[in-house]
């Protein structure tokens, strides 16, 4: 059977002239009755009822009742912490029970607890009760006998009591009445509970400073000085150490720590506090931990910027920069960088981002005819990773327009003759797509050649080309030159795109007949010679006459019109128009010269040498007469 520890009461005593004293008795909740021995049914902190009975009461002579208690501070006067609640209780019709009460405190007063110290060194707490009221006295007085009831506080540690009993004795003069019990054996404990102090529970960003308070309990039988409080996390801010603490009694300390990125990246804090101290060469200790989750933010941001603002040719390349930024509050890794249109040139995987941090990855794409024709490229960059096996991604797309540059071209060639009427002639008409954009739906049109087709789809630098012949016309020769156009039209976003090109047949001009002219010749006079050259000439045709003196005559000139015109017999000249072209002919006229007289000074002449020098002077001769007969 649990023995239930009583709390130590030595000596008590009741002061009284002629007054009789019963056994002290308490309340065992194992039998539900007052006893005088063994109490059970009680743990650690129940208040455990007691009562003195008194008998033989005259209220006059009585002057007070003093009730000891033994002290809480020496070892072997260890249970109870307190004791409180007196009563006295009418027990007239038998013994009381804990609810008989007749007479509250209004009717006496309670002093104490005083401590005071036995002979033997031990110390021990008085409560003083005097009956203050008189009539109550009165009433007492003629019943002659009521009790005392009280309850203590059964201290922590007073369950490791093996027992205690109560025991009765009546020496001479003062009643006493003393309670033997076993000696405490001291058990020092310590308990810490950490607690936060936060609204909520949780933390959620770099520099959050949380706050902790730490409870330090004396769970011993003993008091316990100078106990240090310990955080290796956190800083301790107030209550540490604690000089001392009784068993039962609490005290708190508080402490601080703020949050770092790393302990955002852990996803929780764990803080440990130790309370600690030494009794008796022993190291009394205890700790609590608490775990405060992280509220983790995970978040990325793209954003996809391109290095042109439009795009206009097929083959031509974008370059892409693609910003990833982590604006959560965790540290995240392995971020992946895609883009299904473009090719990732760099930058990709990301291997960590801590939040606020950007980083930059790389792609390119190029232009083709499709982009063209669609009028735009829209890229898509996506950044993406795993946290706590939650995907956390973000994406950001780029639209670039295509400067579209629509455009045809007309070209008209042609084959054959235009000289007369059934001449057939072969005309080529070329389409050529010319612009940036691929062009739907033309309209090739040639209304002389009866030319009205339709090419469904011309890519930029395609061309088309359509043949087609015609037959000349009488009616063509009256308007002069004869002119063919060829025309191609398309609709690109509601614009007509427009193109056209002409040939134009010059019709041959008639032969030319180039003019003849008569050039007739004559002597003058006709015996003195003849002339030639005579004829038809073509315009421009060089041609030379010519005149021939017969003999005694001599040639003087060619004259036209009675003008000299030349005074070569050989007279060439360029045909321009008809001309008759006279020639002079003068008969020549022979002077014989005189004999000359012979100087007798002068030597002689004779033989060859004579004849010669006669010769030479007569031709001299002949030629001054010549020239006079012109």
């Amino acid at each position: 059977m649990t023995l239930i520890m009583l709390l130590l009461i030595a000596p008590l005593s009741i002061f009284a002239e002629k007054t009789i004293s019963n056994n002290l008795q308490g309340w065992s909740k194992g039998e539900n009755k007052w006893v005088e021995g063994l109490l059970k049914g009680y743990t650690e902190q129940d208040r455990v009822p007691f009562r003195v009975d008194v008998t033989g009461y005259n209220g006059e002579e009585i002057k007070g009742l003093v009730i000891e208690h033994g002290s809480l501070s020496k070892k072997d006067h260890a249970g109870f912490q307190e004791a409180g609640n007196f009563k006295i209780v009418d027990i007239t019709g038998g013994l009381p029970e804990p609810g008989d009460i007749i007479y509250e405190s209004t009717a006496f007063v309670v002093t104490g607890p005083t401590s005071k110290t036995q002979p033997s060194g031990d110390e021990y707490i008085v409560y003083t009760i005097e009956i203050t009221d008189a009539a109550v006295r009165d009433a007492l007085k003629s019943k002659g006998s009521f009790a005392i009831y009280w309850e203590a506080l059964l201290a922590i540690g007073s369950s490791k009591w093996p027992g205690a009993t109560l025991q009765t004795s009546f020496p001479t003069g003062k009643e006493t009445i003393p309670i033997k019990v076993s000696p405490l054996t001291a058990d020092p404990s310590l308990k810490v509970t950490k607690s936060i102090d936060m609204e909520t529970e949780t933390y959620s960003a770099v520099g959050q400073v949380i706050n902790y308070t730490i409870t330090v309990e004396n769970t011993g039988n003993v008091t316990l000085t100078d106990i240090t409080v310990t955080d290796p996390t956190a800083t301790i801010t107030g209550g540490s150490p604690i000089a001392s603490l009784a068993p039962g009694e609490t005290a708190t300390a508080t402490a601080s720590y703020t949050v770092t990125q790393a302990d955002l990246d852990a996803g929780e804090i764990t803080n440990t506090a130790t309370a600690s101290t030494v009794y008796n060469g022993e190291t009394i200790a205890d700790d609590d931990s608490i775990t405060i989750p992280a509220v983790a933010g995970p978040f990325l941001k793209v954003t996809k910027s391109a290095d042109v603002e439009s795009c206009n040719e097929a083959g031509q390349v974008i370059n892409y920069t693609i910003t990833v930024e982590n604006t959560g509050n965790v540290t995240l890794t392995d971020i992946t960088v895609t883009d299904p249109t473009a090719t990732i040139t760099g930058g990709s995987p990301i291997a960590s981002l801590a939040p606020g941090e950007t980083a930059t990855a790389t792609a390119s794409y190029t232009v083709t005819q499709a982009d063209l024709d669609a009028g735009e490229i829209t890229n898509t960059a996506t950044a993406s990773t795993v946290y706590d096996d939650e995907t956390i991604t973000d994406d950001d797309s780029v639209t670039i327009p295509a400067a579209a540059g629509p455009s045809l071209k007309v070209e008209k060639s042609s084959e054959g003759t235009y000289k007369e009427a059934g001449d057939l002639i072969t005309y080529y008409v070329k389409v050529a797509n010319t612009g940036n954009v691929t062009l739907t739906g033309i309209q090739v049109r040639d209304d002389m050649l009866g030319l009205n087709e339709t090419i469904d789809s011309l890519a930029p630098g395609e061309s088309r080309t359509f043949t087609g012949t015609y037959m000349v016309k009488e009616s063509d020769f009256l308007e002069g030159n004869l002119v063919n156009t060829a025309s191609a039209l398309a609709v690109y976003n509601d614009e007509e795109i427009y193109d056209e090109d002409s040939v134009m047949l010059i019709p041959p001009e008639p032969p030319l007949v180039e003019p003849e002219y008569n050039v007739t010749t004559q002597p003058q006079p006709e015996k003195g010679g003849s002339t030639s050259g005579d004829g038809t000439y073509k315009q421009g045709t060089v041609i030379t006459v010519e005149a021939v003196a017969n003999s005694g005559y001599i040639f003087t000139g060619w004259y036209e019109n009675d003008v000299k015109v030349s005074d070569s017999a050989e007279y060439q000249f360029t045909v321009s128009g008809d001309r008759h072209l006279v020639a002079h002919f003068q008969k020549e006229i022979i002077v014989q010269p005189e004999k000359p007289k012979t100087d007798p000074a002068l030597p002689r002449t004779s033989g060859i040498a004579g004849a010669l020098g006669l010769g030479m002077l007569l031709v001299a001769a002949g030629m001054v007469l010549r020239r006079f007969s012109r």
